[in-house]
Formats: C-alpha cells, sequence, structure tokens
C-alpha cells in the first residue's frame, strides 16, 4: 500500500476536514453515489435555512412598510393643521375652494400612505415566493438523497445476493 493507516480520532477527522458522518460500503458502491445522497442532504439543509432568511425578509418588509405608512400619516396630519392654521390665520374661512383643498389634500396624503403599505405588501410577497421556492428546492433535495440511498443499498443487495449466488453455484 502507498498510505498506511493514520493514527487519527473521531474529532480530528472532524476539525481537519469537516466530514461528521463516515460511511463504510460494499466495493462496488462508488463514490459518487455516497457524495450524490450528501450533497442532496446539505441542499436540503441549506434550502431550509433560505427559506427561513426569506420568511423573515417577508416579516421585515411588512413590519417597515407599516411604519414608513403611518409615519407618512403623521407627516401628512401636521401638513393638513399647517394648512389649515394658515388659512385660520389669513382671515379665510373654511368653505368652498379652501376646503375642497384640504379635502384633496387629505385624500392625496392617504393614498401616498396607501401606496407605501401596497409596496411593502408586494415585497412581502416577493420574500414569500421565495420562501415556497426554497421550501420546493429543498424537498426535492429531500427527494435526491432518498433515492440516492436506495440506489446504495439496492446496489449493495444486489451485491450480497450474487456474492451469496456464486457461493451456492461452488457447494453444488
Amino acid at each position: 500500500e502507498l498510505v498506511g493507516p493514520i493514527d487519527s480520532s473521531d474529532e480530528w477527522i472532524r476539525q481537519r476536514t469537516g466530514i461528521v458522518t463516515r460511511v463504510r460500503a460494499v466495493a462496488e458502491t462508488d463514490a459518487i453515489d455516497l457524495a450524490t445522497a450528501a450533497a442532496a442532504e446539505y441542499n436540503a439543509k441549506q434550502s431550509e435555512a433560505d427559506a427561513l432568511v426569506a420568511d423573515q425578509n417577508r416579516k421585515s418588509a411588512m413590519q417597515t412598510a407599516a411604519l414608513a405608512a403611518e409615519d407618512k400619516r403623521r407627516e401628512n396630519r401636521r401638513l393638513i393643521s399647517s394648512i389649515r392654521a394658515g388659512y385660520g390665520g389669513s382671515g379665510l374661512t373654511m368653505e368652498g375652494s379652501p376646503l375642497d383643498v384640504l379635502a384633496d389634500s387629505a385624500t392625496e396624503a392617504e393614498l401616498d400612505a396607501q401606496r407605501i403599505e401596497y409596496e411593502g405588501l408586494a415585497s412581502a410577497r416577493d420574500a414569500a415566493m421565495g420562501v415556497m421556492s426554497a421550501e420546493r428546492s429543498g424537498n426535492l433535495s429531500r427527494m435526491e438523497a432518498s433515492g440516492a440511498r436506495a440506489t446504495r443499498w439496492l446496489g449493495a443487495g444486489s451485491s450480497l445476493l450474487s456474492a451469496g449466488g456464486r457461493a451456492l453455484s461452488r457447494t453444488a
């Protein structure tokens, strides 16, 4: 042999390679079969983490929009109050055109606040789509891992049956 056994422990291997789980496989098992299952499991876990981040982004977008809309409404109330005070100081009565201007200004101000809320909901919807996509990706990766494990078990079973068949034919 070119390489002899390495004097190591489970912790030594874990610290230096990041390998947590080791598997003994039958001789016919290719390393790619083991790697495929491991990669699919890793991808599933990563997708779960991505789904959590996307959900946090969704919640953050909704909270940010609600706060921004409330700030806009507060700013608009101050503006309307300032306009009213200006009208009152100038001696204008609150009938006719000045009242129409105030009503129109208040309506426009509320539309601004609603637009901010809508943009937040649209952003939250996009984040929710990210959650669903990450969850689907995770499910697909789990299925790939399951398929790779099943392939490995079937290969091992086939090897055992072949070896048993050869042993029986030798004794017969």
